[in-house]
């Protein structure tokens, strides 16, 4: 299955051929066991559904299926290994440890050794949730487990595999956007509550062209409610049109490298993520992004 199709909508994914399902699985999790019994379990009612399932599965994972998931992941802070031995989750671990890239080459050389000193005494890497962590707080929390019984470790590293596996899955499942009933007049559908607006701030016009995802933080993961591109205009007006409003935390990340690839400008902020809050269901939310190549801010637009 192609790198574009890893972001698919239910009803696609429950409709994948057996070996495509089991090819998007693994990205997810490395334990065939787990790949098998969730590619067996289709078609899944909703999102929900499938992430329940994940989690009943997890339960039945013996340590040879925990030891097969730990190995698909590469070292935190071996970002080297993500172009060759895990280069089919490369673009999803790359995303998680994001934060490493920008840490000092002190605390990158302490993660690498702490990492070799704790699969030394357990036999398996460690494993962490590194989605929105910085570099010196998964070190604090891998020193912090350095020195734990190895059967307690194996119960931490599971349950940090499945909220990286909850992740995954939540990311490449595009929630779909309710069709309008038949009888609705077009002036009865409620506008998009969020919309977006990119500006470049150096070229002085609006930024066109830039992937944007728009996820709801839904219990423990981010839920993906859809993906746009700025239209010429830097803006995208209508994704959640029609839909229910929900209050909540929400979050958009702007893929912002490629843009300034094109202009020939390596950007200090590959990606750009805004996290806000929701609290008013019958209000608009405009959330703005200015960017340079090395700055960024925004604020709450009308």
């Amino acid at each position: 299955m192609s790198e574009s199709a890893s972001v698919l909508s239910l009803a696609v994914f429950n409709t994948l051929p057996h070996a495509d399902c089991m090819g998007w699985l693994l990205r997810c999790c490395a334990s065939q066991r787990w790949v098998q019994d969730m590619a067996q379990r289709r078609p899944y009612a909703s999102v929900d559904a499938l992430l329940a399932a994940s989690r009943d599965i997890e339960q039945s994972l013996d340590e040879e299926d925990w030891l097969e998931a730990f190995a698909g992941h590469p070292r935190i802070g071996d970002l080297e290994s993500l172009k060759s031995r895990f280069a089919s989750t490369a673009a999803l671990a790359e995303s998680e440890q994001g934060a490493v890239k920008q840490a000092s080459e002190e605390t990158l050389k302490a993660l690498q050794q702490a990492n070799l000193d704790y699969e030394a005494h357990n036999g398996f890497i460690f494993i962490i949730c590194a989605s929105g962590k910085r570099a010196d707080e998964m070190l604090a929390a891998l020193q912090t487990r350095l020195h734990n019984p190895r059967a307690v470790e194996l119960q931490n590293a599971a349950v940090e595999q499945s909220k990286i596996t909850a992740l995954r899955l939540t990311r490449g499942l595009v929630v779909p956007q309710p069709a309008t009933a038949p009888h609705s007049a077009p002036d009865t559908v409620q506008p998009s509550p969020i919309t977006t607006h990119v500006l470049d701030t150096h070229r002085g016009r609006p930024a066109a062209g830039i992937p944007v995802t728009l996820e709801r933080f839904s219990g423990e993961s981010w839920l993906t409610l859809a993906q746009a591109e700025t239209d010429a205009d830097g803006r995208i007006r209508d994704w959640l049109k029609g839909q229910p409003r929900e209050t909540g935390r929400y979050r958009l990340t702007f893929a912002t490298e490629a843009y300034f690839e094109a202009q020939g400008l390596a950007c200090f902020y590959p990606q750009v993520q805004i996290e806000f809050r929701l609290d008013q269901p019958d209000h608009h939310y405009h959330v703005p992004l200015l960017i340079s190549a090395h700055a960024y801010s925004t604020y709450r637009g009308s």
